[in-house]
């Protein structure tokens, strides 16, 4: 569910943080930035993690996604993650659990921050967050590209994912690798 009063962190366009936050829901002023978070979660059979945002979502309605969000004043990127992926799957991590893929800026407005995270989990473990998502479903790397290609996956998240494509897949066959 959206929180309407939560207190985002604010940055400036080189990424140092600003004094003050801006609540949620308010636009962004000229040079101010807030910080994203997403983490793709992979568990010990090589299965990635998609949950299905909710129908009434303004953006990306009824579309697949991994799990994100904004970062609030005074988390690190890292601890948002964290933070967002318990919130909305249930599933716990540590700050150093997450690989960082990359970081991006979108629309001038945010900073993405993309993670990879190994988890033993099934969908029995997932308790999907009222309001946000609706469903839950692991995927193999070749479905989750179909999905992309299909449009089945929110656009931007799909885009975001396109330009980690090759660290991931490192790091997906690590994690076959180590699993055998």
């Amino acid at each position: 569910m959206t929180h309407m009063g939560e207190k985002l962190a604010i940055f400036d366009e080189h990424r140092q943080a600003l004094p003050g936050w801006i609540a949620r829901g308010e636009d962004f002023p000229d040079g101010v930035y807030g910080l994203c978070v997403e983490t793709w979660t992979v568990n010990l059979q090589g299965q990635i993690l998609l949950t299905l945002r909710h129908p009434h979502k303004k953006l990306y309605p009824l579309t697949w996604e991994c799990t994100g969000g904004f970062a609030l004043a005074g988390e690190s990127s890292r601890g948002a993650a964290r933070r967002e992926l318990a919130e909305e799957t249930g599933l716990k991590a540590e700050e150093e659990d997450l690989t960082l893929l990359g970081s991006c800026k979108v629309w001038q407005r945010f900073f993405f921050d993309t993670y990879f995270l190994r988890r033993d989990a099934n969908l029995a473990d997932i308790r999907l967050q009222k309001g946000e998502t609706i469903a839950a479903c692991w995927v193999t790397f070749p479905q989750l590209i179909q999905r992309i290609e299909e449009g089945r996956v929110a656009e931007a998240i799909g885009h975001r994912f396109c330009l980690y494509y090759h660290r991931f897949a490192a790091l997906l066959a690590e994690n076959e690798t180590k699993n055998r």
